[in-house]
């Protein structure tokens, strides 16, 4: 009785997982085109940040946006591509940063002295 048991958890999780699997292909299928654009002031809430800083990210091409007339506009999943990108350019560590900043330094300060650097 148990193996049957066991046998029918097992067939029920695998057409649990075909049905997850076919749910996210076709949750994500939406195309670019097809998303809303949002203008500055969203973009602004979705980035935290004010919306001189988001002028000046798109006018150094940080950021991707379109002006399709006077009006700046952004697609969300590529604004929140752009998070996703820079926190992992933030991982660097303490020391990876001190040893690009002492690469920099003629030569070292006393205070590097003792980080083993």
């Amino acid at each position: 009785m148990l193996p049957e048991m066991i046998g029918a958890l097992t067939e029920e999780i695998k057409s649990l997982r075909k049905d997850f699997d076919e749910w996210r292909r076709n949750s994500f299928k939406t195309s670019p085109q097809d998303e809303k654009l949002i203008g500055i002031e969203e973009a602004a809430a979705l980035l935290n940040r004010s919306t001189d800083t988001v002028y000046k990210w798109a006018r150094a091409g940080r950021i991707p946006y379109y002006k399709p007339g006077k009006m700046l506009e952004f697609r969300p999943s590529e604004l929140m591509e752009y998070q996703k990108r820079s926190r992992n350019d933030r991982s660097k560590t303490t020391n990876e940063l001190l040893k690009e900043l002492s690469a920099d330094v003629r030569r070292k300060p006393k205070s590097f002295g003792n980080l083993g650097i």
